[in-house]
């Protein structure tokens, strides 16, 4: 028995919408492996900033030190000259 146009018609809707709900199920699995990775990229960003951060603080915590030992070792010598000894380096 051949199919008419009505049959054809019928199949072809049947078609559409089962491609269509495959469709709609990957672009589903898809967004929601987007969303994923987005998040992840933003808890990376996060961690980055955070150690950006604690590498300038960092940075600014040795150049203290490091003007407080300049200060020490300034005295220590002041001292020394005054005690009459000799320090080497």
């Amino acid at each position: 028995m051949p199919l008419d146009n009505n049959d054809i018609s019928l199949i072809r809707e049947a078609i559409k919408e089962e491609v269509s709900s495959v469709v709609d199920d990957k672009l589903d699995v898809i967004k929601n492996r987007i969303d994923a990775v987005k998040a992840d990229t933003r808890v990376l960003r996060d961690d980055v900033e955070g150690i950006a951060t604690k590498i300038g603080n960092f940075d600014q915590e040795q150049t203290a030190h490091l003007a407080r030992m300049d200060r020490h070792e300034g005295w220590i010598q002041k001292l020394a000259g005054k005690l009459g000894l000799k320090l080497e380096v």
